[in-house]
């Protein structure tokens, strides 16, 4: 029993370690509707087309008409980037990113802005502008 638990425990250490982690955004016709974060890219895009909450659905709420509009993801790899982020520090990143595009003025639906930093050995808001987020064929609609 014990071996099993240890075997399991290693594979879920081999997949995470496969797993990377993405900061994404959502474009229509040009304009940033949604920025994001996540370590299963494809899952997460999958989960806007099909869930409750994902964009579709919050496009619907706002009375956003998707038909005969252009709708790209842009995804940039933090492990391209060889930038190495918990959880919570990814979540903060993305927070800051939203806030920074809301006051350029790109019309986000994102609502959640404020997640907590936590304290690391870099300063994690110099990176903002230096990452590279690349278009996808990733499908929305």
């Amino acid at each position: 029993m014990r071996d099993k638990q240890a075997i399991n425990r290693r594979n879920r250490e081999l997949y995470k370690a496969k797993l990377s982690s993405y900061l994404y955004i959502i474009k229509v016709d040009k304009k940033i509707y949604w920025v994001g974060s996540t370590n299963n890219i494809k899952r997460r895009i999958v989960n806007h087309r099909n869930g409750k909450y994902g964009f579709i659905e919050r496009c619907r709420n706002a009375n956003i008409d998707l038909k005969n509009k252009k709708v790209c993801v842009y995804v940039c790899s933090l492990e391209e980037e060889r930038v190495n982020l918990s959880k919570k520090d990814l979540e903060y990143y993305e927070h800051t990113l939203i806030r920074e595009l809301k006051a350029l003025g790109e019309p986000l639906l994102n609502s959640r802005v404020n997640s907590k930093f936590i304290k690391r050995d870099r300063y994690i808001d110099e990176m903002l502008f230096n990452i590279d987020f690349k278009k996808t064929n990733l499908r929305i609609i």
